[in-house]
Protein backbone atom coordinates (compact mmCIF):
# COMPACT_ATOMS: atom_id res chain seq x y z
CA UNK A 1 0.00 0.00 0.00
CA UNK A 2 1.54 3.51 -1.24
CA UNK A 3 1.00 5.83 1.92
CA UNK A 4 -0.18 8.97 0.88
CA UNK A 5 0.77 12.28 2.69
CA UNK A 6 0.10 15.92 1.97
CA UNK A 7 2.93 17.25 -0.09
CA UNK A 8 4.00 20.30 2.17
CA UNK A 9 5.71 22.88 -0.44
CA UNK A 10 5.44 26.44 -1.11
CA UNK A 11 4.84 25.73 -5.05
CA UNK A 12 1.81 23.03 -4.06
CA UNK A 13 -1.97 24.95 -3.73
CA UNK A 14 -4.83 23.31 -2.57
CA UNK A 15 -7.91 22.58 -5.18
CA UNK A 16 -10.94 20.30 -4.39
CA UNK A 17 -11.92 17.35 -6.21
CA UNK A 18 -15.49 15.18 -6.22
CA UNK A 19 -15.37 12.38 -3.58
CA UNK A 20 -15.57 9.77 -6.63
CA UNK A 21 -12.59 11.47 -8.64
CA UNK A 22 -10.37 11.28 -5.04
CA UNK A 23 -11.13 7.35 -4.48
CA UNK A 24 -10.38 6.23 -8.18
CA UNK A 25 -6.88 8.25 -7.64
CA UNK A 26 -6.23 6.53 -4.26
CA UNK A 27 -7.41 3.37 -5.65
CA UNK A 28 -4.96 3.76 -8.60
CA UNK A 29 -2.31 5.17 -6.25
CA UNK A 30 -2.41 2.06 -4.30
CA UNK A 31 -2.51 -0.14 -6.71
CA UNK A 32 1.46 -0.47 -6.94
CA UNK A 33 1.24 0.95 -10.27
CA UNK A 34 1.28 4.23 -9.73
CA UNK A 35 3.97 3.83 -7.27
CA UNK A 36 6.16 1.18 -9.84
CA UNK A 37 5.74 4.60 -12.33
CA UNK A 38 7.37 7.20 -9.48
CA UNK A 39 4.51 8.81 -7.91
CA UNK A 40 4.28 8.96 -4.17
CA UNK A 41 1.03 11.06 -3.72
CA UNK A 42 -2.16 11.84 -5.41
CA UNK A 43 -1.29 15.29 -5.72
CA UNK A 44 1.58 13.91 -8.08
CA UNK A 45 -1.09 11.86 -9.94
CA UNK A 46 -3.43 14.74 -10.32
CA UNK A 47 -0.62 17.37 -11.39
CA UNK A 48 0.41 14.56 -14.22
CA UNK A 49 -3.79 13.88 -15.45
CA UNK A 50 -3.99 17.70 -15.71
CA UNK A 51 -1.03 18.52 -17.59
CA UNK A 52 -1.65 16.00 -19.92
CA UNK A 53 -5.33 17.17 -20.36
CA UNK A 54 -4.23 20.87 -20.56
CA UNK A 55 -1.31 19.95 -22.86
CA UNK A 56 -3.94 17.80 -25.11
CA UNK A 57 -6.62 20.55 -25.91
CA UNK A 58 -4.87 24.21 -24.30
CA UNK A 59 -4.17 24.77 -28.13
CA UNK A 60 -8.18 24.80 -28.70
CA UNK A 61 -8.53 27.00 -25.97
CA UNK A 62 -6.79 30.15 -28.00
CA UNK A 63 -8.51 28.82 -31.74
CA UNK A 64 -12.17 28.14 -30.60
CA UNK A 65 -14.93 30.33 -28.68
CA UNK A 66 -17.91 28.76 -28.17
CA UNK A 67 -20.95 31.81 -28.41
CA UNK A 68 -23.93 30.07 -27.93
CA UNK A 69 -25.40 26.79 -27.49
CA UNK A 70 -28.92 24.96 -27.50
CA UNK A 71 -30.18 21.23 -27.93
CA UNK A 72 -30.12 21.69 -31.67
CA UNK A 73 -26.82 23.72 -32.62
CA UNK A 74 -23.66 24.98 -30.91
CA UNK A 75 -21.78 27.51 -32.46
CA UNK A 76 -18.28 28.91 -32.20
CA UNK A 77 -15.79 30.85 -33.61
CA UNK A 78 -12.57 29.68 -35.08
CA UNK A 79 -10.29 32.26 -34.61
CA UNK A 80 -7.81 30.18 -36.80
CA UNK A 81 -9.91 29.99 -39.77
CA UNK A 82 -12.01 33.50 -38.73
CA UNK A 83 -15.12 32.04 -39.39
CA UNK A 84 -17.78 31.09 -37.58
CA UNK A 85 -18.79 27.17 -37.09
CA UNK A 86 -22.08 25.34 -36.59
CA UNK A 87 -22.85 22.34 -35.50
CA UNK A 88 -26.18 20.35 -35.27
CA UNK A 89 -27.67 17.43 -33.40
CA UNK A 90 -28.65 14.97 -36.17
CA UNK A 91 -30.90 13.10 -33.63
CA UNK A 92 -27.76 10.57 -32.98
CA UNK A 93 -24.63 12.69 -33.13
CA UNK A 94 -23.43 16.08 -34.03
CA UNK A 95 -22.44 17.24 -37.24
CA UNK A 96 -19.87 20.06 -38.47
CA UNK A 97 -21.28 22.28 -41.32
CA UNK A 98 -17.59 23.50 -41.72
CA UNK A 99 -15.71 20.06 -41.71
CA UNK A 100 -19.35 17.63 -42.90
CA UNK A 101 -18.09 15.47 -40.31
CA UNK A 102 -19.32 13.74 -37.19
CA UNK A 103 -15.72 13.90 -35.50
CA UNK A 104 -13.36 16.61 -35.96
CA UNK A 105 -11.37 19.21 -34.09
CA UNK A 106 -14.05 21.40 -33.38
CA UNK A 107 -16.52 18.46 -31.95
CA UNK A 108 -13.68 17.35 -29.86
CA UNK A 109 -13.43 21.20 -28.45
CA UNK A 110 -17.64 21.59 -27.52
CA UNK A 111 -17.09 17.83 -26.19
CA UNK A 112 -14.73 18.64 -23.57
CA UNK A 113 -16.90 21.49 -22.25
CA UNK A 114 -19.19 20.19 -19.50
CA UNK A 115 -22.17 22.62 -20.38
CA UNK A 116 -22.36 21.51 -24.41
CA UNK A 117 -21.67 17.82 -23.08
CA UNK A 118 -24.73 18.17 -20.30
CA UNK A 119 -26.66 19.44 -23.64
CA UNK A 120 -25.89 16.80 -26.05
CA UNK A 121 -25.67 13.59 -23.75
CA UNK A 122 -29.35 14.17 -23.43
CA UNK A 123 -29.99 12.93 -26.67
CA UNK A 124 -28.05 10.14 -25.75
CA UNK A 125 -25.17 11.22 -27.21
CA UNK A 126 -22.47 8.45 -26.49
CA UNK A 127 -19.03 9.99 -25.36
CA UNK A 128 -16.39 12.43 -26.51
CA UNK A 129 -15.14 9.80 -28.86
CA UNK A 130 -18.35 9.94 -30.77
CA UNK A 131 -18.92 6.15 -30.71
Amino acid sequence: MVKLTPVKSGNWQPIQFPKELVRDLETFANSGVARALGFTSKSQLAAFAIRGFLSTYSDYLSIYQITDFSENEITLIDHDENKVIHMKHDGKFLLCDSDKEYYCSHIKFVLMCPAVLKVVKKFGYPDEDNK
